[in-house]
């Protein structure tokens, strides 16, 4: 009862932080329009489109002295909102960040290898695409995406007032070289693990763990973190044309889960799991919590858990989600609280046994919960089945 009682008090606060979150919900932005463009004495809205706006900037004598767009594009964990200031003939002067809900040590990337700057001093007329006048920066490709996205949709707003609209193109659904490597890493860990010839082998698993890490850990630094699955309940689906892999990647979990009633990611893919075991295997000992304790930490993993979802939802920002150490394993970039997290996960993993995937991790808890509610939706199935095969007039 009392377990009971503790469920319906938690999903009733995330309920209610859904509702604080959506109600707060807001993209009006404090900008500073006379920093961002000089000269300018006043703004005036010219045009407003979903989360796109274009404003004329004036001069004290009401002259005009050119535009500010605010735009948006999807980056990896949501929208990616910016300010660009253009002179009067369309010339990009700045590109100013406004809100992101990607990981930080990804985003920073963008500044520190000057992402930005490839834009600035460009005429709205010049190639602005990915791959055609800019690039994107290894390593957050998908925060680059979702900028570029956002600058593309502020050529297409000045373009409409200097009369000569460049609208921006809907791009092709990109299956390549990432998307390839995602299909192979699930395609070849599906035959290690059920092939006769294989699969009572004990090094299939290492071998698939090891597969994992090196393409979705070091190669594509895409492993599975919450955020994947918080966007979703944000309404921040990524764009399937730009973001194939992620689909790829959390549909073919879920494939397994729900098919196969098994969370084949966890114990044979996923790259900090890969970490955790080669670590651990360096000096050979393995610890473990009293039989009487141990059932109290995994408890406890759902904290973090609640929290992150929690936070998610009251501020209405996937970012709140993601606080797994492999980010900084994989970027090498972080906060303080970032590397003292990955260094006490690390350091536990040398006598522990993967303590990340066992006493926190939540991805797991995640994927364990669906694959819960899988089992519970086949044993109620069976229940009514056999109810109505007893006594075929129960509907």
């Amino acid at each position: 009862m009392i377990k009971k009682i503790f469920v319906a008090v938690a999903a009733f606060g995330l309920i209610f932080a859904g509702i604080v979150g959506q109600a707060s919900r807001n993209h009006e932005f404090e900008i500073d329009y006379q920093a961002l463009l000089s000269g300018s004495a006043s703004i005036e809205l010219l045009k407003e489109k979903v989360d796109n706006c274009i404003y004329r900037a004036l001069d004290s004598e009401g002259n005009i002295v050119g535009f500010v767009t605010v735009t948006s594009g999807q980056g990896f964990n949501g929208n990616v909102y910016i300010a660009i200031p253009w002179t009067i003939d369309g010339v990009i002067l700045d590109i100013k960040v406004l809100a992101h809900s990607d990981d930080l040590p990804w985003f920073n990337q963008l500044e520190k290898n000057g992402y930005y700057n490839a834009y600035i001093t460009k005429l709205y007329t010049d190639p602005l695409e990915l791959g055609d006048g800019v690039n994107a920066i290894s390593g957050a490709t998908y925060s680059s995406r979702g900028v570029n996205t956002a600058v593309l949709y502020a050529r297409e707003l000045v373009s409409e007032q200097l009369g000569n609209s460049i609208p921006i193109a809907q791009k092709p659904i990109q299956f390549g070289i990432t998307e390839l490597a995602v299909l192979l890493v699930f395609g070849t860990s599906l035959t290690l693990r059920y092939l006769p010839a294989t699969r009572k082998k004990c090094w299939v698993r290492y071998a698939s763990l090891t597969l994992g890490l090196f393409i979705l850990g070091i190669c594509l630094t895409m492993p599975l973190n919450l955020a994947n699955f918080s966007t979703w309940l944000l309404g921040y689906g990524p764009d399937i044309h730009t973001h194939l892999s992620i689909y790829i990647l959390l549909l073919t979990v879920l494939a397994f889960i729900i098919i196969f009633g098994k969370n084949i990611y966890c114990y044979w893919i996923c790259p900090f799991a890969a970490i955790q075991e080669i670590l651990h295997r360096v000096l050979k000992i393995n610890l473990k919590p009293s039989a009487k304790y141990n059932p109290i930490f995994k408890m406890l993993r759902y904290v973090p858990f609640y929290l992150a979802l929690f936070f998610t939802l009251w501020f209405y920002n996937p970012s709140y989600s993601t606080f797994e150490p492999w980010g900084t394993f994989f970027s090498l970039e972080g906060s303080l609280l970032n590397w003292l997290l990955l260094a006490s996960v690390i350091v536990t993993s040398l006598f522990v046994y993967n303590p990340w995937c066992t006493y926190t991790c939540p991805v797991k808890i995640a994927l364990n919960s669906i694959l819960n509610i899988r089992k519970g939706t086949l044993k109620l199935w069976e229940i009514i089945w056999k109810r109505k095969m007893i006594n075929p007039q129960v509907k």
